[in-house]
């Protein structure tokens, strides 16, 4: 370790032995744009647990006030009173994000490898589950690489915040900056199994159209869904068509 004043005329040089091992975990190279961490779900750091709506336990409608999601009007219920109802949902004290990272830069994934870029895809997964873990998001992540060869892509499952942190970012430190499969068929698969009110944060330089079209079927099932690509720094949220 090494300390210095800000014209750095008298540093200052230490030994530290460091009891655990540590991780140095990968940070943007160009940092996020504010209009990206302006559109992500995480919101601020809360001190407190945040309550989320449940879409799995429904729990009655009321009146529509402006800004509702369209998709959430109860058209049935609608009809009958003669005005727009919104569908509420019973509280609840956990929201869960996924990450799916893409460290190819199209599709097929072995037309795309390019290291740099990878590196850079895992600085923005890094920097981003930091920030959903903070605001107290349930964290889970897949990733079309693996660490071990015969082990499949790999996974995170998503926990409680401090639960399953330790084994997420060991992922993000350790994890090979060269793709091992497309993306596509591991988000299908894993959206066939998880909760509706799970929001998707895909990070991908480049998505190719199987990639997209998983992202758009996600979306019809309910599902939030947002891209953000490295190289763009410009996130795009799918729209229900």
């Amino acid at each position: 370790m090494e300390l210095s004043d800000p014209f750095d005329l008298a540093p200052v040089g230490r030994l530290v032995e460091v009891e655990r091992p540590l991780l140095v975990m990968p940070q943007p190279q160009t940092g996020i744009p504010l209009r990206v961490m302006r559109r992500l779900p995480f919101g601020s750091p809360a001190p407190a647990a945040r309550l989320f709506e449940d879409r799995e336990h429904f729990a009655g409608v009321r009146d529509y006030e402006p800004g509702d999601p369209m998709r959430l009007v109860h058209w049935r219920v609608s009809a009958h009173a003669g005005r727009l109802q919104t569908k509420r949902f019973e509280p609840t004290r956990s929201a869960e994000v996924l990450f799916a990272i893409d460290l190819s830069s199209g599709e097929p994934f072995w037309h795309g490898v390019d290291p740099r870029t990878a590196e850079e895809t895992i600085a923005w997964a890094s920097y981003l589950a930091r920030q959903a873990i903070h605001a107290g998001w349930r964290t889970g992540m897949v990733a079309n690489t693996h660490l071990r060869k015969g082990r499949g892509p790999l996974r995170v499952p998503s926990g409680t915040p401090g639960g399953t942190e330790p084994m997420l970012f060991a992922a993000l430190a350790r994890m090979p900056n060269q793709p091992t499969v497309d993306l596509a068929p591991i988000l299908r698969e894993v959206g066939r199994r998880l909760l509706r009110r799970t929001t998707f944060i895909v990070v991908s330089p480049r998505p190719g159209p199987w990639l997209l079209r998983e992202m758009e079927v996600l979306r019809r099932r309910g599902s939030e869904v947002v891209h953000v690509s490295p190289l763009a720094g410009e996130p795009w949220e799918l729209e229900a068509s």
